[in-house]
């Protein structure tokens, strides 16, 4: 039954580009370029990007217009629709509401962890309101309704490594290579067909174990293909 699995998918690098270096380019604002590469505080650089935003008085309309001329990754709702026949599909992104919000109504997904925006009434940011208090995206697994008979995740980057290793089957999708060495005890792949194969394969982790090429790489591609 859809109720005994549930997969739990990062949103920013797996189904959709990153915004904030989008919205940089979009508004010229290089202070929305840098990513917690630049500055690993994600509270810090939250403020530095609103602040950048508020001094150009940006509004959140503003910036969900842009987003809506973004489109999600080739293939993203495809993907949902179908993992969303056999599974709950629950979203756990860093990013925020209403930002997020013309991806959610695309994908239509049936829960979403995220953060919001506190917002005035000249519709501009004036806060936040982080869902789990930065504490890691593994949370969501036991915050979301009763215990499943199977849980899956996908993510791409470091801070979905917690909530990857936290359910039964957890997945990199297309990881930068810096993530793959952080990650050497988790399979990656990058197509949405390779990564749909795993969740709709037979529960069994031995199909995993002869899915993995002899290889230095615990990855279910071919070198040429690694991000």
């Amino acid at each position: 039954m859809k109720q005994d699995k549930k997969v739990f998918l990062d949103l920013e690098g797996v189904l959709a580009p990153e915004m904030w270096p989008y919205l940089g380019r979009k508004f010229g604002l290089d202070a929305l370029m840098a990513t917690t590469r630049e500055e690993p505080d994600y509270r810090h650089l939250m403020t530095q990007r609103v602040e950048a935003l508020n001094a150009h008085d940006i509004s959140m309309t503003a910036i969900q217009d842009a987003i809506a001329a973004l489109p999600l990754f080739d293939g993203a709702v495809d993907f949902v629709k179908s993992l969303a026949r056999e599974m709950s599909v629950i979203l756990v992104t860093d990013s925020f509401r209403p930002m997020n919000e013309p991806y959610i109504r695309e994908l239509r997904p049936d829960g979403v962890f995220c953060h919001s925006f506190l917002l005035d009434d000249r519709d501009r940011i004036v806060g936040f309101d982080f869902w789990n208090d930065l504490r890691g995206k593994h949370e969501a697994v036991s915050a979301w309704g009763p215990p499943a008979a199977m849980t899956l995740a996908a993510g791409d980057a470091f801070n979905d490594l917690t909530l990857l290793r936290a359910v039964d089957r957890g997945i990199l999708f297309r990881p930068s290579r810096a993530t793959q060495a952080a990650a050497t005890d988790l399979l990656w792949v990058s197509t949405y067909e390779e990564l749909l194969g795993l969740f709709m394969a037979e529960y069994d982790a031995t199909a995993i174990v002869r899915a993995i090429p002899s290889q230095k790489h615990t990855c279910l591609t071919s070198e040429i293909r690694q991000a």
